[in-house]
């Protein structure tokens, strides 16, 4: 009985034991699979560098037989040209071998696109280009004769058509003395002597004549130089030179990790006339020399708030009278945001702006002359999808 109640315990325990046995193994036994992944980037390499270094302009120039622009210091005293304002100048006999360089350099991981554009004023708007242009005119400098009168030489010289002989904001022109003039009616008037005539040229003269040398992925794409004074009408301007350095700039792309290495030099001479290179020309006053006077006539008196001791003068083609010329700062065009400065027939209402057309060729109507010469360019390279 004993045992038996021994082997009933015994039993007992076994299945306890199982069934904790079971419970046990459910909880650490079950199915399992799993996975991992990680990375880690940085970012593309851009690297690009646009660059527009140098000054096309200066303030000062070397005398020698390259008169390059240069600052004034103590160890170059002797300048041909000194600006008395503080902006730069261009002259007869001047020029700038080194002039301004513009690059792209770089080779980045993305895709790339250049632009080639205009400078921008404050308030975002475009600044044009702008040449120093005489138009196909004859001019003239007049000047008041002090030597003593009679009816011998009266032929010689100019009386103010309005307001009597006083100079002022009325006169608008002047006519020769003829022989239909007495000498008591023109003996007490100012007589005006007129020198520095140019002969109308044929076409407009713009003096500054501009260079550029073109590079891409190392090998030279081309050069240009183009314009030689009154010979280039709208092939010596700077508007050529922009239109050949935006050629290469503007619209390039690259794909990623291609070098964006294009290069542009631009400089520029304003030449004296070809007699002035001939050491034995005995006559070394040429048109051109008489316009590039008339020209800086033009700008002296343009910038001066004095009375005038000259006038400078344009031939009336209808009347034969020579009309005073006045000065205005206007738009270079139409649209645009940078000014120049103008000569214009005082007889003629002026419209402005001073040209009518993007390449400089075609002068307003109403423009005898443009007597700023403007240069700005900027490259904007970007990323593209």
């Amino acid at each position: 009985m004993k045992k038996n109640k021994l082997m009933r315990i015994a039993s007992v325990l076994l299945v306890a034991t199982l069934l904790s046995t079971s419970v046990i193994s459910g909880t650490f036994a079950k199915y399992v699979t799993t996975d991992e992944a990680q990375d880690a980037a940085r970012v593309a390499k851009f690297g690009v560098v646009a660059s527009v270094i140098g000054d096309l302009y200066g303030q000062t120039y070397l005398a020698s037989d390259n008169d390059e622009m240069s600052e004034w210091g103590l160890h170059t005293p002797t300048v041909s040209i000194n600006s008395t304002t503080e902006g730069d100048v261009v002259a007869p006999g001047t020029k700038n071998t080194k002039g301004m360089n513009f690059a792209i350099t770089g080779a980045p991981e993305v895709s790339t696109a250049v632009h080639f554009d205009y400078t921008e004023d404050g308030a975002g708007k475009d600044n044009h280009p702008s040449t120093i242009t005489l138009g196909n005119y004859s001019f003239g400098v007049l000047t008041e004769y002090r030597g003593s009168k009679s009816d011998d030489i009266k032929n010689d010289f100019f009386i103010a058509v309005e307001n009597g002989s006083t100079i002022g904001t009325d006169i608008l022109s002047f006519r020769q003395i003829t022989d239909s003039d007495t000498f008591a009616s023109v003996k007490d008037l100012k007589w005006y002597d007129i020198k520095d005539k140019n002969a109308a040229n044929g076409s407009q003269y713009q003096p500054m004549v501009y260079s550029w040398t073109l590079h891409a992925a190392g090998s030279t794409l081309g050069t240009g130089m183009h314009g030689v004074g009154q010979s280039g009408q709208g092939d010596g301007n700077i508007f050529a030179a922009y239109s050949a350095i935006s050629g290469i700039f503007e619209g390039a792309t690259f794909d990623p990790n291609a070098s964006n290495a294009i290069s542009a030099n631009l400089t520029w001479a304003w030449e004296f006339g070809d007699k002035w290179k001939d050491e034995e020309a005995t006559e070394n006053y040429t048109n051109e020399d008489k316009m590039d006077t008339i020209l800086g006539d033009m700008i002296a008196l343009a910038s001066s708030d004095s009375s005038p001791d000259y006038y400078i003068v344009v031939l009336n083609a209808t009347t034969t009278n020579y009309d005073l010329v006045k000065y205005k700062s206007v738009a270079c065009f139409e649209g645009y945001a940078n000014f120049v400065t103008v000569a214009y027939d005082a007889k003629a209402e002026y419209n402005g702006p001073a040209f009518i057309n993007k390449n400089g060729i075609v002068l307003n109507t109403n423009t005898l002359a443009v007597l700023t010469e403007f240069f700005g360019a900027r490259i904007i390279v970007e990323q593209v999808d």
